[in-house]
């Protein structure tokens, strides 16, 4: 064994460096896909209102040319404040149907995450509403018979088909990433933390 090969006694005795861990919201899907800045959120918005526009007025000239002179496309402000009615129904759905905050808050999140990559003008927010609202009671754990959801819906024209048609779009849009970390998980920590 030569002398470089034997280990000095400080090199034997000092413990391996620990690996920093990492804290669990940094390593969640939340975190590495959907954080953004309020320049991104901007600029995905102008984005997608530009493509459904410029898809939509092709669509009505081959249908009738020149028709699209006739038509006022919605902005990126007005689908955005469509998004933030939609996200108040939920609220009041979840009431009616007695649904909890989680609930709530994962199916509003679902909805603004699903118009990053939509539009109202592709997708209508009723439909998706209700949709997203039925996925989230299963992805937060609190499933409730589709037959009752659809019972407890305002309009009472809907049937558990129109429910179900947009689930798996709905999930394609969330790129499968259910988990949601809200805020009160974080203040719910606090609290357990100063009860000690």
């Amino acid at each position: 064994m030569a002398v470089a090969d034997v280990p000095t006694n400080a090199e034997s005795s000092a413990p391996p460096l620990p690996t920093p861990k990492q804290p669990l919201y940094e390593s969640s899907t939340q975190f590495k896909h959907w954080r953004f800045s309020p320049e991104q959120l901007a600029k995905s918005r102008r984005e997608l209102n530009h493509a459904a526009v410029e898809s939509l007025k092709k669509l009505f000239d081959d249908e009738e040319p020149g028709s699209t002179s006739a038509v006022q496309f919605l902005t990126p402000e007005e689908e955005r404040a469509l998004v933030v009615y939609y996200a108040r129904v939920i609220g009041s759905m979840c009431v009616r149907i007695g649904l909890s905050e989680e609930v709530e808050a994962t199916a509003t999140s679902y909805l603004k995450r699903f118009y990053l990559k939509n539009t109202v003008m592709d997708w209508h927010p009723m439909n998706v509403t209700i949709t997203i609202l039925f996925l989230a009671t299963k992805t937060s754990n609190m499933p409730i018979s589709l037959d009752y959801y659809v019972s407890k819906l305002p309009s009472g024209k809907t049937e558990a088909a129109d429910v179900l048609a947009l689930e798996f779009l709905v999930a394609q849009s969330l790129n499968f990433e259910f988990a949601v970390w809200h805020a009160h998980r974080a203040l719910w920590g606090i609290v357990l933390d100063v009860q000690r």
